[in-house]
């Protein structure tokens, strides 16, 4: 079972799903992911593709402010509300059973901090870039996983910059940074 690695949920286990193509971020991964990234206090989170929630309630355990969940599928998103309303935490936490890129057309709001691991197999093109990148605020930081076969180069034009990228076994996480890296 996996469980919260640090924060003040530390050792909650996490959302478990019987079925469907979820693939939760291993525990050493989210450990490599969220040593790599400055305190998240007072962080704007969002999750996409969030799956069982594992990324974004590891961000709200370790200081996050708030915390926007998006998947399209909504017994996905209903576990995840129901493990914020065990821990007590409805007030910094939103979620939207939609597509990623529809969330990212219909909103506008910047965070300081964007999960996102979809699906190894899912080619995101360019304008998903774009409207992906203009959620981020000015420091903001882009946290990208994906499969070690995945053929990906993030556009120079994007203001953003590489800071970090590091092999986790059969996945890659792609640390991106706006303004000073």
């Amino acid at each position: 079972m996996s469980r919260i690695i640090a924060g003040q949920w530390k050792g909650h286990p996490l959302p478990v799903f019987h079925r469907g193509p979820v693939r939760p971020t291993s525990s050493r991964t989210r450990t490599v992911l969220f040593d790599t990234l400055p305190e998240l206090a007072n962080f704007q989170v969002l999750d996409l593709f969030s799956g069982s929630g594992s990324l974004g309630f590891e961000a709200l355990s370790r200081g996050a402010l708030h915390l926007t969940s998006v998947d399209k599928r909504s017994g996905y998103l209903r576990q995840q509300i129901e493990w914020i309303r065990k821990h007590d935490a409805q007030d910094q936490f939103e979620s939207f059973a939609l597509e990623a890129e529809k969330y990212l057309t219909r909103f506008e709001q910047e965070f300081d901090l964007i999960l996102l691991d979809p699906p190894y197999d899912l080619v995101l093109d360019n304008n998903f870039w774009e409207r992906l990148v203009r959620h981020l605020n000015g420091n903001g930081w882009l946290v990208y996983e994906c499969g070690e076969r995945t053929n990906f180069e993030m556009k120079e034009d994007l203001c953003v910059t590489l800071y970090k990228s590091k092999k986790m076994g059969d996945s890659v996480l792609h640390f991106y940074r706006r303004g000073e890296a």
